[in-house]
């Protein structure tokens, strides 16, 4: 691909990481502020919500 301009997309597999305060996260910045930070950092992250659980009324995939 000479010539072709690609986009990488840099992230991790989560941001809500106890161990990453004072590492990573400013020493009192709220949790509920993680998230608004990590994204001005990275632009994806990997989110298995789904996979933890269904919506209400949705029947399980086997």
């Amino acid at each position: 691909m000479t010539g072709t301009k690609q986009k990488i997309h840099i992230g991790t597999s989560g941001y809500q990481y106890d161990h990453w305060k004072e590492v990573f996260y400013p020493e009192n910045m709220p949790a509920e502020k993680w998230f608004e930070y990590y994204s001005r950092h990275f632009d994806t992250v990997e989110i298995n919500n789904q996979l933890s659980r269904a919506a209400p009324g949705i029947p399980p995939i086997h």
